[in-house]
């Protein structure tokens, strides 16, 4: 559920693109299938894992840019329910893993957000940059004239 957090996290309010939309639907999408896989009574904890992850394969790995993230966190949910099942670790224990794993996950998530942010603001002032020095000057006495606009 933390990873659906951080999607709806990473948008930028206001104007948002297409692809932003799309995970905005997406993230709507699984969260009403989680609470269907919440409501379902299940046998084990692998039947409970294999919903969940069926339903992050299906709305979030799609459209989530760091799906590689989403599929670790699958993985895990994954080992930690064969192991509950095979009574080799406790719920709680499994609970407490899957915590960590979700948590690693969101900061992951945070930082490549931030560096792709990093990237982008680098770029847009290069361009700048480019821009401002080949362009011609809107002065007639030149670009180093005081008051040249």
């Amino acid at each position: 559920m933390l990873v659906t957090v951080v999607v709806v996290a990473g948008l930028v309010a206001g104007c948002q693109s297409s692809k932003e939309k799309q995970i905005e639907a997406a993230t709507s999408s699984l969260q009403a299938a989680k609470v269907k896989c919440d409501a379902t009574p299940f046998r084990t904890s692998v039947e409970r894992a294999r919903c969940a992850n069926t339903a992050e394969e299906t709305f979030l790995v799609p459209v989530f840019p760091d799906s590689d993230l989403v599929r670790l966190k699958m993985a895990a949910r994954m080992s930690l329910a064969e192991k509950v099942d095979a009574r080799q670790i406790s719920q709680a224990d499994a609970d407490l893993e899957m915590a960590r794993v979700t948590s690693q996950g969101v900061a992951e998530t945070e930082r490549r957000f931030n560096q792709r942010r990093s990237i982008a603001a680098q770029e847009n002032l290069a361009a700048s940059v480019r821009r401002a020095t080949t362009s011609p000057s809107l002065c007639a006495g030149g670009p180093n004239v005081v008051g040249c606009i």
